[in-house]
């Protein structure tokens, strides 16, 4: 293989050509000044939008803070007060819950303590989903499933909770 003096010269062209390239670029690049001051400036930048985030963060949990004592002071008013209030004022009547599932966890229990110190008797608490249309409901309290069975389930509920008419 014989090396051509063309080839030598370009191949020498090339090497300088890329030689002046990397100094031309190399000067075009700032300094490492101008790299450390703009990251000084990013830096700083960044920590005063994390002390904004912090104070934030810090007014925020203040603010639960006095609305968690507000809601303490309002159920211990209400522990206070509700009986006074309300003392026998539902005396004597009966309550029954039918509940479709979509209730939050605990609500029933909850309205029916409330009921309770009210002097209302929670006489029953009846569950179905609405996958079930009901016909569960309906033969748990002895009904025959279709589609009048919600009026005699009315009917049958306010002759046995005082003889209230079922709703229309």
């Amino acid at each position: 293989m014989i090396i051509d003096l063309r080839y030598h010269i370009f191949s020498l062209a090339a090497v300088f050509l890329a030689l002046g390239l990397g100094i031309a670029i190399g000067s075009a690049l700032p300094g490492a000044d101008t790299l450390l001051r703009e990251q000084e400036k990013v830096i700083t930048r960044l920590e005063k939008e994390f002390a904004q985030l912090r104070s934030e963060r810090r007014a925020l949990e203040e603010m639960v803070a006095e609305k968690e004592k507000e809601l303490a002071v309002m159920h211990r008013f209400h522990r206070e007060i509700f009986p006074l209030l309300a003392g026998d004022l539902l005396n004597g009547c009966k309550v029954v819950f039918i509940q479709n599932g979509k209730a939050p966890e605990g609500a029933v229990e909850e309205l029916g303590d409330f009921l309770q110190e009210a002097g209302a008797a929670v006489a029953a608490t009846i569950s179905f989903d609405d996958r079930s249309g009901g016909e569960e409901l309906a033969a748990l309290v002895g009904l025959e499933p279709g589609p009048a069975w919600a009026g005699e389930l009315w009917a049958e509920l306010a002759a046995e909770l005082g003889g209230e008419k079922a709703p229309a």
